[in-house]
């Protein structure tokens, strides 16, 4: 209910405030040479979740699908739909993980075509086990998240990320981290 509600305020708060953005500035500059970048992006991330929870010692591989806009080559925000991941409780039992972002990302230029990047937010993640077919109660966490990498400029309107991201989960009681290393594209227009 809570990933549901942050998702709609996020677009509502897109939707609002888009066309202000859009008649400032239809292009940003470019983070490294004299050429346009736009100022709105897509990207898909995939990568292996791992957590702190105690025996748990397993991976799962994990997606992210985000949109985000450019207000300067130095900072853009980001919405995010984060699916950590079915982590192995022992056969067939599984911990089933997701999450919903909105982060503020901040960029330090490297060179020509690399920049480093780091990023904050808030987060409402979700965690439900599914023991012997049966699901159990969806435990959720809402806070901060935190993320940093590596961005590499392709092209205009393409962007490759190393990045390493970290979301709160908890059981009811104890916070844990759940954390993923990935490999996202990104595409402007």
């Amino acid at each position: 209910m809570k990933i549901t509600k942050i998702i709609i305020a996020s677009l509502l708060l897109a939707l609002v405030s888009a066309p202000a953005f859009a008649a400032r500035n239809r292009m940003s500059y470019d983070n490294y040479n004299s050429n346009q970048q736009p100022n709105v992006y897509i990207g898909l991330s995939g990568g292996k979740t791992s957590t702190d929870i105690p025996n748990i010692s397993t991976t799962a591989t994990a997606y992210s699908v985000f949109a985000g806009y450019s207000f300067n080559r130095f900072v853009s925000t980001e919405i995010a739909y984060t699916n950590l991941g079915n982590l192995d409780l022992g056969s067939p039992d599984t911990l089933k993980m997701t999450a919903a972002s909105l982060s503020l990302v901040g960029y330090i230029p490297m060179g020509q075509t690399v920049s480093l990047f780091g990023k904050a937010g808030y987060a409402s993640t979700s965690a439900q086990a599914e023991i012997g077919g049966v699901l159990g109660t969806v435990y959720t966490q809402s806070g901060a998240t935190l993320g940093a990498g590596l961005q590499f400029n392709i092209k205009n309107n393409m962007n490759i990320r190393l990045a390493y991201d970290n979301y709160k989960i908890t059981d009811g009681t104890t916070i844990y981290n759940a954390n993923m290393p990935n490999l996202a594209v990104m595409f402007r227009f």
